[in-house]
């Protein structure tokens, strides 16, 4: 991640990147093997859609930071198809030698290898930065209407309005509750990551990030589809 050509922001210290190839599959249980350590977590997806574990909640398991040499059967019909690695920057530590690998440098590096058994890269392999600047999220369009809630193929951006007047900015929560995994902007600016199975089932939303007017929820959602966004006032946690 922090390798990747610097561009309009500088070097990419945080968020995903993308790792994309096309692949020549020969057969249906085709196998994708991840050599080195994850840093720090991944979703497969092919053609678009998600192929690996669904929200795995120990850290050994396929796609997280403590597991090594991952392999993930590709059950897809033979031909070529698009692979797409999206790795996540979970954050880094300094206070532990036994876990020196957090610090280090984040998604693969040459000591990682995607290793194909019975299909074959046809294109070269791409990457993109996706570092979540405030100005970008603020700038997205082409937005489409979805209420439904449901299990996603893959991840996507969410976006959501709401109306205060003058009398109703204060510090709040968003309840996540209903959620899966991912990352929530209030008016462009970050207030944090989001996980199911943490003890936190809201986000903190301190006034000052609060407009009078319209303002706007921008959730990058891995798993799910959620179809209700809801304020609340006091913080909820699992019980």
């Amino acid at each position: 991640m922090e390798d990747l050509p610097e561009v309009e922001y500088g070097r990419q210290s945080y968020g995903y990147v993308r790792y994309s190839l096309d692949i020549r599959v020969a057969q249906r249980k085709s196998r994708l093997r991840l050599l080195g350590r994850i840093r720090d977590v991944v979703i497969v997806m092919v053609d678009g859609w998600r192929v690996g574990p669904r929200l795995p909640t120990d850290t050994r398991q396929f796609g997280f930071w403590d597991s090594e040499n991952d392999l993930l059967e590709l059950d897809v019909t033979p031909g070529v198809h698009r692979l797409e690695l999206l790795l996540e920057n979970c954050g880094r530590i300094s206070y532990s030698h036994k876990l020196d690998w957090l610090a280090d440098k984040k998604g693969l590096d040459p000591n990682n290898k995607i290793v194909l058994q019975y299909a074959n890269p046809v294109s070269k392999l791409n990457v993109t930065g996706m570092p979540f600047q405030s100005h970008w999220v603020t700038s997205l369009t082409g937005w489409k209407d979805r209420v439904r809630y449901e299990e996603k193929g893959a991840p996507s951006l969410i976006r959501s309005t709401f109306y205060l007047t003058r009398d109703l900015i204060m510090d709040t929560h968003l309840d996540i509750s209903d959620w899966g995994k991912g990352a929530v902007f209030i008016n462009g600016f970050n207030i944090g990551r989001y996980f199911c199975g943490s003890p936190h089932q809201t986000l903190y939303i301190p006034a000052p990030l609060l407009r009078e007017g319209e303002n706007s929820i921008v959730v990058f959602e891995h798993y799910f589809n959620p179809y209700l966004m809801k304020l609340v006032p006091d913080p909820i946690y699992l019980q």
